[in-house]
């Protein structure tokens, strides 16, 4: 039984993520995909650091969460800098 739940949830899973990529490469432009990688690095790369942080340092919790709100205020400017893209697009 438990299995094939499993099964079920990852044969689902598999065909929303195909479907989902799908849909992002026609509804995106090259520019807005090249925007959607950036993103998606960024959340890889505040993975890794803050992850390597919290194993050299586990105790340093008011640092690593400095450390998160850092990549919180990276990403939060880069889609301020994408959004004011956009609009110089359409004039």
């Amino acid at each position: 039984m438990a299995n094939s739940f499993r099964f079920k949830l990852a044969s689902t899973t598999a065909i929303f993520k195909v479907a989902s990529r799908e849909q992002c490469s026609k509804a995106h432009s090259p520019s807005q995909q090249a925007i959607h990688n950036k993103k998606k690095w960024l959340e890889v790369t505040a993975f890794a650091v803050v992850g390597t942080a919290t194993l050299i340092n586990p105790q340093a919790g008011v640092l690593l969460f400095l450390l998160r709100l850092c990549f919180h205020v990276l990403a939060a400017l880069q889609r301020e800098d994408s959004d004011q893209e956009d609009k110089t697009d359409y004039k």
